[in-house]
């Protein structure tokens, strides 16, 4: 991912773009929580590729059992 950053570096602008940019990635040692939480309004996706190149979608019910469902991307 690229991060385009204002030239010339002025005023908060590259630290506000930069510190936005790194919240968007995964850090190694943490735990990835993807779903819904009260704070954060986008619903991300757990999705799988088979060999065949088709994609799965993981879900988990509220009794914590796994399914998947077929999406198109």
């Amino acid at each position: 991912m690229a991060l385009n950053l204002p030239i010339p570096l002025v005023g908060n602008t590259w630290k506000q773009q930069l510190e936005q940019a790194d919240k968007q990635n995964l850090k190694a040692n943490a735990d990835v929580i993807i779903g819904g939480l009260p704070s954060n309004a986008r619903q991300p996706r757990l999705i799988l590729m088979d060999s065949s190149g088709g994609a799965w979608q993981i879900t988990v019910s509220t009794t914590g059992a796994l399914s998947t469902t077929k999406v198109t991307l």
